[in-house]
């Protein structure tokens, strides 16, 4: 027998995971046909229930952290990704979805892990 917090996953959470998902995989897949040097990402989902209508999305904001490209090659595969995911398109055609992107360069990092010694 399992145990545990006894919580539900939530709707939003349902939504949401594919996205996310679908945008680290396919932006891992562009950056290997690019030769970008991706190492990794991150991607944080968050959404906004609309006030008026508690059955819709007022906004869905995806941040996205790519490590060891630079910011234009960032917005580039985050465009790639925008321009060829089906779920992203789907859930954009139906509401407000924003896509926040931030290059870490492999100097922002080794300065970070210095700070961290």
């Amino acid at each position: 027998m399992c145990t545990g917090p006894a919580e539900a996953v939530q709707a939003g959470e349902l939504l949401l995971s594919p996205l996310a998902s679908c945008s680290l995989s396919n932006i891992e897949l562009h950056a290997q046909e690019r030769a970008s040097g991706l190492p990794g990402g991150q991607v944080h989902i968050s959404y906004e229930r609309d006030p008026q209508d508690p059955t819709r999305y007022a906004c869905i904001r995806l941040g996205l952290l790519l490590s060891g490209v630079t910011q234009e090659e960032a917005e580039t595969l985050a465009g790639l990704f925008a321009d060829s995911c089906p779920i992203y398109n789907t859930l954009r055609r139906g509401g407000n979805v924003v896509i926040a992107v931030r290059a870490e360069a492999p100097a922002d990092r080794d300065h970070r892990a210095g700070e961290e010694r």
